[in-house]
């Protein structure tokens, strides 16, 4: 199964390029494409604006609208591919479980290390991660079939699009769910279904990109 990784971010963050930048020259994968999306600072901390671009231009089967403390384990994805081939393709997917450490200390240390790591391409241990359910699709869990994220975009041409200077403003999940909620019932298609995946995790961490003057 091919994966493509859209990761939106401004050029302004220097730290994060730098990582980019690393991982595409010391990494080679014929499965995974790293696809750096470009954009305004005030652009970025308005996520729908970078979901809405990458989904207008995305050519894969399913999107899923992802954030950076997520991470992936073997099978997770094989895993959500088998599932959505064996569906009746609702408009949105979300994981119904995620294990997540289980306080933001933790993490904050898994970051601190790997910080100290430089040039490594580095596993987290995540044997004391805790398993948390997710009862709606959160805005890091927002899997859409492919053609109706090319189709409805992530609201685009609503308020949500405009760029803004408040940091990291993600009160647009809600919004986004009703979007999809309404396609579903113009097309006559299911709304949404909650699937059990494999190995999924979440970092909890209390540093945020902005506080540095990133």
């Amino acid at each position: 199964m091919a994966v493509k990784a859209t990761i939106c971010c401004t050029p302004e963050d220097h730290l994060t390029i730098e990582v980019l930048r690393w991982f595409g020259a010391n990494t080679t994968h014929d499965q995974l494409l790293l696809d750096i999306l470009p954009l305004a600072r005030e652009d970025v901390t308005r996520r729908a604006i970078g979901r809405n671009k990458a989904a207008l231009k995305s050519d894969g089967d399913l999107v899923w609208f992802c954030d950076v403390d997520y991470v992936f384990k073997d099978g997770c994805l094989d895993r959500l591919w088998e599932l959505w081939l064996e569906s009746d393709k609702p408009v949105l997917l979300h994981p119904r479980k995620v294990f997540i450490q289980p306080t933001h200390a933790e993490g904050d240390v898994m970051i601190a290390d790997a910080l100290n790591r430089p040039g490594e391409l580095l596993d987290c241990d995540t044997s004391g991660f805790k398993t948390k359910r997710y009862h709606a699709a959160i805005g890091g869990v927002q899997i859409v079939d492919g053609d109706v994220a090319r189709k409805i975009g992530y609201l685009e041409g609503t308020k949500w699009q405009r760029p803004t200077d408040r940091p990291f403003f993600t009160a647009e999940d809600v919004a986004f769910r009703s979007q999809c909620q309404s396609h579903a019932r113009k097309t006559g298609r299911r709304y949404k279904e909650a699937i059990d995946l494999p190995n999924l995790f979440r970092l909890r961490h209390t540093q945020r990109a902005y506080k540095d003057g990133i």
